[in-house]
């Protein structure tokens, strides 16, 4: 109604994202009180979406305030069978990826009963925050959030869950990418559910479910970028490595499940 196309309004916000590499002010042994920091603060701002008022979203037609993780495990399984009668209709066969399926039955049979819903954000994670340096009267911490393009109001919980996917501890990996959060002073998970309670006043319960479903989510997306990267309408080397790394993220959700 305002200039007759969807749009939406960003402001300048001083900050760095921070990925697969540590900026100097996060880096180092000496850093690691500030990486805690940042961690918990990661945490708590999250909890703090999950605190807004979340009617005026529904009533703009920002999503629904029922049946959100069924629609999400529904929308996903659209997504999967989408890819399959893609690569039929080519005159290929799309490839056997028995735990999707595994794992698809447990979400249905296991999916937890819904909760007070929140604003979700969609795609909560490190890097898609921006972190600005410890100045003399505050810690390194998380000065705007970013990405909201699939904001939606549903269980906050699918958030929690899906930064605790892309969050590593020590001595573990990430299939497909380095991320930084086994460094020293990172807050563990346990640490960040603990902050994300006390910030938004609710209970995460069994966190398994909502990692599961956040694993399964990206593994089904990547899956669709490896077909456009053989079909040859994608040409970023990144989806080569697909070939291994979406069985890898599905074996990863099924071990957590």
């Amino acid at each position: 109604s305002v200039i007759g196309a969807p749009f939406y309004v960003m402001a300048v916000a001083p900050g760095v994202v921070v990925r697969e590499s540590l900026p100097d002010f996060l880096s180092g042994s000496e850093a690691a009180d500030q990486r805690r920091a940042v961690g918990l603060d990661l945490s708590r701002v999250l909890g703090r979406i999950h605190r807004i008022n979340w009617q005026p979203f529904v009533d703009a037609g920002i999503g629904r305030p029922s049946g959100y993780l069924e629609r999400q495990v529904r929308r996903w399984v659209g997504q999967r069978e989408g890819i399959t009668a893609a690569v039929a209709a080519a005159g290929g066969t799309a490839r056997q990826l028995p735990d999707y399926d595994a794992v698809r039955d447990w979400l249905i049979e296991m999916m937890p009963e819904p909760v007070e819903p929140a604003l979700v954000h969609g795609d909560y994670k490190l890097d898609n925050v921006l972190v600005v340096p410890p100045s003399t009267d505050s810690a390194a911490h998380v000065s705007a959030v970013i990405d909201w393009e699939m904001a939606t109001v549903g269980d906050p919980r699918a958030d929690l869950g899906y930064l605790l996917s892309f969050w590593p501890e020590a001595g573990e990996s990430f299939p497909l990418a380095e991320l930084v959060t086994d460094a020293d002073g990172f807050p563990t998970r346990s640490e960040l559910v603990h902050e994300w309670e006390k910030t938004s006043g609710r209970d995460a319960g069994d966190t398994r479910w909502f990692v599961t479903l956040a694993t399964w989510k990206l593994a089904i997306l990547l899956e669709a970028s490896y077909y456009r990267y053989l079909a040859g309408t994608a040409d970023d080397p990144f989806f080569a490595k697909l070939d291994r790394g979406v069985p890898a993220l599905l074996e990863r959700a099924r071990e957590v499940s």
